[in-house]
């Protein structure tokens, strides 16, 4: 299974929507990163084209993104 890991949680929120897994990783310099699994090069296609999706269902996805990165820091970073 390929995976990209990524930092901006706006495209992993994204890709998460687009059915795309997702697991939070914590960098060496501290910082949280995400390893999203999957070929990912037609959903970015799509971030850039600008194609529409659902807000509501975005922004869920955002929360979830954003909850992970929450969930790693309270658990000292074993995940």
């Amino acid at each position: 299974m390929e995976k990209s890991t990524l930092e901006d949680t706006a495209v992993v929120a994204y890709l998460a929507l687009r059915g795309h897994r997702f697991k939070p990783v914590k960098k060496y310099d501290g910082r949280i990163a995400f390893e999203v699994e999957g070929d990912i090069a037609h959903s970015l296609q799509e971030i850039y084209d600008n194609k529409p999706c659902p807000i509501l269902d975005y922004i869920k996805s955002l929360k979830t993104v954003r909850g992970a990165i929450f969930s790693l820091k309270q658990a000292g970073g074993r995940q």
